[in-house]
């Protein structure tokens, strides 16, 4: 097995767990089950499950905050929807700016070299 090949298989297992996981979610929602289950456990399963299968953690952070942010009541009587969801958005806004911040920076120090020549 080349190297090429191995990686294609890890990353084909990582994939396929994240459908796993997705499937499993989906499966076993039902409106009996517990609040906390369905408007938390399930949601936060399924984000890990789309980034297992997408790999990208930016668009998942994204996607999730805008979600949680949708459907946060800082006013509201359900813990939920008004303590879990705006935590949940907010770490998910950090998440996203953070990697977008590293990811300039990079791409400043990558090319630093060819405008410094570019100047001479």
């Amino acid at each position: 097995m080349t190297e090429n090949s191995t990686r294609s298989a890890g990353d084909l297992a990582i994939r396929g767990s994240g459908v796993a996981i997705i499937a499993v979610s989906l499966a076993v929602y039902t409106e009996a089950l517990p609040v906390v289950a369905t408007d938390l456990v399930l949601p936060i399963a399924f984000g890990v499950g789309t980034w297992l299968v997408i790999r990208n953690l930016a668009a998942v952070c994204l996607g999730s905050g805008l979600l949680a942010l949708a459907h946060s009541d800082p006013f509201g009587p359900d813990w939920i929807a008004s303590i879990a969801y705006p935590v949940i958005a907010l770490g998910c806004f950090a998440t996203t700016i953070s990697l977008y911040a590293i990811r300039f920076r990079q791409h400043v120090s990558d090319t630093h070299e060819a405008r410094w020549r570019s100047r001479r």
